[in-house]
Protein backbone atom coordinates (compact mmCIF):
# COMPACT_ATOMS: atom_id res chain seq x y z
CA UNK A 1 0.00 0.00 0.00
CA UNK A 2 1.58 3.42 -1.23
CA UNK A 3 1.65 5.72 2.11
CA UNK A 4 0.18 9.48 0.75
CA UNK A 5 2.89 12.20 0.93
CA UNK A 6 1.52 13.76 3.89
CA UNK A 7 2.02 10.52 5.96
CA UNK A 8 5.50 10.11 4.42
CA UNK A 9 6.49 13.68 5.64
CA UNK A 10 4.45 12.86 9.30
CA UNK A 11 6.72 9.66 9.25
CA UNK A 12 10.26 11.59 8.70
CA UNK A 13 9.82 14.49 10.73
CA UNK A 14 8.56 12.72 13.97
CA UNK A 15 11.97 10.18 12.92
CA UNK A 16 13.82 13.10 13.46
CA UNK A 17 12.34 14.59 16.32
CA UNK A 18 12.51 10.87 18.10
CA UNK A 19 16.14 10.84 17.32
CA UNK A 20 17.67 14.62 17.87
CA UNK A 21 15.33 16.30 20.58
CA UNK A 22 17.08 16.16 24.10
CA UNK A 23 20.23 14.07 22.89
CA UNK A 24 23.54 15.59 23.70
CA UNK A 25 25.26 16.24 20.42
CA UNK A 26 28.41 17.09 18.92
CA UNK A 27 26.67 19.71 16.99
CA UNK A 28 23.70 20.47 19.17
CA UNK A 29 22.40 23.83 17.16
CA UNK A 30 22.40 21.82 14.13
CA UNK A 31 20.33 18.90 15.88
CA UNK A 32 18.16 22.15 16.98
CA UNK A 33 17.71 23.41 13.84
CA UNK A 34 16.44 19.98 12.20
CA UNK A 35 14.04 19.75 15.27
CA UNK A 36 12.52 23.04 14.92
CA UNK A 37 11.50 22.66 11.05
CA UNK A 38 9.88 19.17 11.70
CA UNK A 39 8.12 20.58 14.50
CA UNK A 40 7.05 23.61 11.77
CA UNK A 41 6.53 20.47 9.34
CA UNK A 42 4.48 18.87 11.18
CA UNK A 43 2.56 22.05 11.84
CA UNK A 44 1.75 22.70 8.43
CA UNK A 45 0.90 19.13 7.48
CA UNK A 46 -1.77 18.90 10.58
CA UNK A 47 -2.71 22.86 9.45
CA UNK A 48 -3.31 21.41 5.78
CA UNK A 49 -5.34 18.13 6.86
CA UNK A 50 -7.82 21.17 8.36
CA UNK A 51 -6.43 19.82 12.10
CA UNK A 52 -5.87 23.29 13.77
CA UNK A 53 -5.54 21.54 17.33
CA UNK A 54 -2.53 19.47 16.26
CA UNK A 55 -0.91 22.16 14.03
CA UNK A 56 -1.23 24.43 17.34
CA UNK A 57 0.58 21.66 19.69
CA UNK A 58 3.33 21.45 17.18
CA UNK A 59 3.49 24.96 16.59
CA UNK A 60 3.87 25.79 20.55
CA UNK A 61 6.75 23.74 20.95
CA UNK A 62 8.01 25.12 17.88
CA UNK A 63 7.89 28.23 19.64
CA UNK A 64 9.37 27.04 22.86
CA UNK A 65 12.52 25.86 21.34
CA UNK A 66 12.67 29.59 19.43
CA UNK A 67 12.69 31.03 22.60
CA UNK A 68 14.59 28.40 24.41
CA UNK A 69 17.51 28.52 22.10
CA UNK A 70 19.22 32.00 20.57
CA UNK A 71 20.41 30.44 17.39
CA UNK A 72 17.19 29.37 16.17
CA UNK A 73 16.29 33.22 15.92
CA UNK A 74 16.47 32.44 11.67
CA UNK A 75 13.18 30.29 11.96
CA UNK A 76 11.55 33.34 13.56
CA UNK A 77 9.92 34.79 10.21
CA UNK A 78 9.02 30.78 8.75
CA UNK A 79 7.16 30.24 12.48
CA UNK A 80 5.59 33.45 11.77
CA UNK A 81 4.36 32.75 8.58
CA UNK A 82 2.94 29.40 9.74
CA UNK A 83 1.43 30.50 12.57
CA UNK A 84 -0.12 33.37 10.23
CA UNK A 85 -1.55 30.95 7.76
CA UNK A 86 -3.12 28.65 10.62
CA UNK A 87 -5.07 31.61 11.88
CA UNK A 88 -7.17 31.59 8.43
CA UNK A 89 -8.19 27.94 9.46
CA UNK A 90 -8.92 28.51 12.95
CA UNK A 91 -12.23 29.79 13.53
CA UNK A 92 -12.39 29.33 17.06
CA UNK A 93 -10.62 33.34 17.13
Amino acid sequence: MKMKRHEEAQKYFNFVIKNLSNKTLQDKPQGDHFVLASLLGLGAIHRELNQVENAKKYYREAEGLLKKHEYLKDFLPYYQQEVSELSQFDVSK
